[in-house]
């Protein structure tokens, strides 16, 4: 443990000068360790100074030379690195200056007048920085001027200790990346390394810009530092080579009748990487086969060939088109029966035989407007691949649709002359009116001018169209009496003039519009 005691040096100082005159050749000295090395690169070293034969030894000052290059390091508060023992801390002060000539004085006292303990023991540990450009060599560092102090404040020299820190190139070592081959599309094998030369310390970093996706092609293996601890290492890259990956591409098997249309030939493909499909290759394969829609029953072969891509070796497994005898199938439309000016019906049609292939196409020129009659039901291919074929049409019936004729009824006096009879039309089709009829339907009645008061029936007949078929609804003619009640009013001639009454029996002198009795038979309307 470093410590720093301020004024340490002038007690120190006291000390060796009421002592006796300087003692030499004494059994006590102190000492550097023997044989300190190190590598090239490393930046500090630890050098111990022991104390020998230190029974009756309380202090001592010495004076520390390094060589260019080596310096004594420091702590972040400026503090040198000198570390006491454990026992030399408890009981004895450190301090240090720098000379005028530029080494370090070290003095190491006791406040107490302790001795140190025990025999040749480290009592101080010295950490020296080591700068980046020492070369290998071998580098002295030297104790001088060491007084050493006892109980009494005798003072004892010793003699200068000069030992050398050797500085040597580490042992060289070689990693080599080991080359590796894996297959387009794989996992990428584990990475792994060689040495030749020094123990290895640490492990290297192995990488690779390559993946599973990766194409075709040479890869480096970079290896690097990663936590080696060796400091003359050479550092050799290996390669990763990916290969094809092998790929299948089969025809299969297909089946189809004589006359059907040839199938469309779907590739299977079994080798695929990374989830890839057909759109990675840079080629499309090509599928060929001799037979046609019209060609005899037999077996054709269907090959492949042409494609090509970049990271598959690609392989083909040919395949067959097997022709057989096609079945009969007969497609019948079926008949309907609809009103005039209705719409069609959605017209069907019915198979019998072989399954059918596709929707055949049904049309009827029959419309809305269609006159009554019997129209064919064309049934066609349309979209029906089936090749044995036969196609039976239907009829569509138009019937006449129901129009009815409707007189209603009427009434008149006795003796009078019949209303005219209006005929009423319900059920017209297209829009149209009584200008399409053949023959217009008339209202007639048994009743005359002479027939009796009563009711008499309106009879509608006579009606013929080309599209229509007639409901007749009848109507009623009543006769009733002859009232004297009437609309009139006064002549201003003096010899028609007769009385009127109001219809609350009251004589109307001045009429106005309106019903009135008028008691005579002369009445102006």
């Amino acid at each position: 443990m470093l410590k720093r005691i301020i004024g340490i040096m002038m007690l120190a100082v006291g000390v060796i000068s009421h002592s006796q005159a300087l003692a030499a050749n004494e059994p006590n000295r102190l000492a550097l360790q023997q044989e300190i090395t190190i590598e090239t690169g490393t930046t500090e070293v630890v050098v111990p100074v022991q104390l020998e034969n230190e029974n009756n030894i309380t202090g001592f000052q010495c004076d520390l030379y390094l060589p260019t290059g080596f310096s004594v390091a420091t702590d972040t508060y400026g503090d040198y690195l000198i570390e006491m023992s454990r026992t030399t801390t408890r009981r004895h002060n450190l301090d240090t200056r720098i000379l005028d000539n530029g080494c370090l004085r070290i003095l190491c006292s006791s406040m107490s007048n302790a001795t140190f303990t025990g025999n040749s023991g480290t009592v101080l540990s010295l950490t020296l920085s080591v700068a980046a450009n020492v070369e290998a060599g071998s580098y002295p560092v030297s104790l001088k001027n060491i007084v050493l102090t006892d109980p009494q404040a005798v003072r004892y020299t010793s003699a200068d200790v000069t030992e050398n820190i050797v500085v040597k190139l580490p042992d060289p070592i070689t990693i080599k990346a080991n080359n590796l081959t894996m297959t387009y599309g794989d996992e990428v094998p584990e990475l792994t390394f060689t040495t030749e030369g020094a123990e290895l310390v640490g492990t290297p970093q192995l990488s690779c810009e390559a993946t599973k996706t990766s194409p075709v092609g040479t890869y480096p293996i970079v290896v690097s530092k990663g936590t080696v601890e060796n400091k003359r290492v050479t550092y050799v890259n290996g390669t990763l080579t990916i290969t094809k990956a092998p790929l299948t591409i089969a025809a299969g098997t297909y089946t189809k009748k004589q006359g059907e249309a040839m199938p469309e030939f779907t590739l299977s493909y079994n080798g695929f990487k990374n989830n890839e499909t057909k759109a990675v290759l840079t080629k499309q394969p090509t599928v060929s086969c001799e037979a046609t829609v019209a060609s005899a029953p037999g077996e054709y072969p269907v090959t492949i060939s042409g494609a090509e891509a970049q990271n598959y070796d690609i392989s083909y497994t040919n395949g067959k088109l097997v022709v057989t005898v096609a079945d009969p199938v007969t497609i019948t439309a079926k008949s309907y029966t609809r009103e005039y000016g209705e719409i069609n019906p959605t017209f069907e049609f019915t198979t019998e035989g072989a399954t059918l292939e596709g929707v055949p196409e049904i049309s009827c020129e029959a419309t809305a407007t269609s006159p009554v009659g019997t129209y064919d039901i064309i049934v066609k291919q349309g979209t029906v691949t089936n090749y044995n074929v036969t196609y039976a049409k239907g009829t569509l019936t138009i019937t006449k649709a129901p129009l009815t004729a409707s007189v209603g009824n009427y009434s008149r006096e006795y003796k009078q002359k019949d209303p005219e009879f209006v005929i009423n039309y319900s059920g017209w089709k297209n829009g149209e009116d009584e200008s399409v009829l053949i023959a217009k339907p008339v209202a007639t009645t048994t009743a005359t001018k002479e027939s009796p008061i009563g009711e008499y029936p309106i009879t509608v007949s006579g009606g013929e169209a080309q599209n229509y078929e007639f409901n007749y609804v009848n109507g009623v003619l009543t006769v009733t009496k002859t009232t004297d009640i009437s609309d009139a009013q006064i002549t201003n001639k003096k010899k028609d003039s007769k009385t009127v009454y109001d219809l609350q029996g009251r004589k109307v002198t001045n009429m106005k519009k309106g019903l009135y009795i008028v008691g005579g038979r002369k009445v102006v309307k």
